[in-house]
């Protein structure tokens, strides 16, 4: 009887855990985090700094409501993984791009 309970009380761990390896490590479970196919991936930046790894995949995804931009944020250290979707319209990347370029060109002091 005990071993049994044990057994169903391990089952959503194991159905979660492996949600989160399918959705992480597979280019169809990223289909479901990006709400829409992931046409191609890029792999953008990486930082590693005093031990931590972050970086930035960037793929162009197609949903139904058009074309998009999906960016993956993820960060890791050891022993911990984290990972942020973010998908962004066409207008919203132009207007991150655009952002981005300011800061390069910005001079302190002009």
């Amino acid at each position: 009887m005990f071993n049994l309970f044990v057994a169903l009380a391990l089952v959503p761990f194991i159905a979660v855990l492996g949600w989160i390896i399918f959705t992480t490590f597979t280019k169809r479970g990223s289909r479901y985090i990006f709400y829409g196919e992931i046409l191609k991936s890029y792999e953008g930046a990486k930082s590693n700094r005093q031990k931590q790894i972050h970086s930035i995949s960037v793929h162009a995804v197609k949903s139904d409501d058009g074309r998009k931009v999906g960016l993956k944020v993820s960060g890791s250290r050891s022993g911990d993984h984290e990972m942020l979707p973010l998908v962004l319209t066409v207008e919203e990347t132009k207007k991150l791009m655009s952002d981005m370029q300011k800061a390069i060109e910005f001079k302190e002091g002009y």
